[in-house]
């Protein structure tokens, strides 16, 4: 039977009738049309699911939106695998929507085939590091005119921080790609970023529990991210069969050098 989900997605078919699907978790305060946008000129070798989190994108948000947490969103995902009919997914999730994928794995790891996950980490502590390797790009002007916006979560001041640090998340570094990557979203999902940051990040840690999924998986890390290497480390320490490898990219290499990145994924996905 057909279950009401509250995220938005979006399929996209392979020619291969035969194909597994993979399901694709964004990052946040974005959404999945970063992902979207850039699949238009790639052979797709499997079917493709890509969703918007909670409040993101296109998606509907909790009627406590300030309480969900991450079994609430694994629970939504898994509302889509079922209503889709898919015995066992592959799934991929990047920054954010990488510890969201872990989460979905842990706990339903019986109908996941395979974990990709790409520039994220097991755990919240990379937060401290992250936040001075972005600050370290940053001038004397920038940290002045970003003190306008400091502590303050309205949408202005989040989508100001945010371009301002996503600048330093490309290699080289781009004010206007951070830009362009911030206006291709449907919305900044301010007031759920602020909840993740303050509430779902605080003390999150998988790591004791990555053991308990035994599939196979994927790490990658971007060279040139200002996300810690040692975040990417602790999942290639805890997962128990995972192929790591290292992309000459910033964070987000979907988009950097999306026909390599994908070949990657959908090698290591049917072989």
């Amino acid at each position: 039977d057909y279950v009401i989900c509250m995220l938005d997605y979006v399929e996209l078919k392979s020619e291969n009738s035969d194909a597994n699907t993979l399901l694709c978790i964004h990052t946040t305060p974005l959404d999945k049309n970063y992902f979207l946008h850039n699949l238009k000129n790639i052979k797709l070798m499997m079917n493709i699911i890509l969703i918007d989190l909670p409040n993101h994108g296109n998606s509907i948000t909790f009627k406590d939106d300030e309480k969900y947490n991450m079994q609430d969103i694994s629970a939504e995902i898994k509302k889509i695998q079922d209503n889709l009919n898919i015995a066992n997914i592959y799934l991929l999730g990047h920054g954010f929507g990488g510890m969201v994928a872990i989460d979905y794995a842990t706990r339903y790891h019986q109908n996941v085939s395979k974990l990709i996950l790409v520039n994220s980490s097991p755990d919240s502590k990379y937060r401290e590091e992250l936040a001075w390797n972005i600050r370290q790009f940053y001038s004397k002007v920038t940290i002045q005119a970003l003190d306008e916006y400091r502590g303050k979560t309205d949408d202005k001041s989040i989508r100001a921080r945010f371009t301002q640090a996503l600048s330093t998340y490309f290699h080289p570094r781009s004010f206007e790609e951070a830009t362009k990557l911030m206006d291709l979203s449907e919305k900044i999902a301010s007031k759920d970023y602020v909840h993740i940051s303050n509430n779902i990040l605080s003390n999150l840690d998988y790591r004791a529990k990555l053991r308990s999924f035994n599939g196979e998986s994927l790490i990658i890390f971007s060279k040139n991210d200002v996300w810690p290497k040692s975040a990417s480390q602790k999942l290639r320490n805890d997962l128990i069969n995972a192929k790591y490898i290292e992309l000459d990219t910033g964070h987000f290499p979907m988009i950097e050098n999306a026909e390599k990145f994908w070949l990657e994924i959908f090698d290591f996905a049917l072989n």
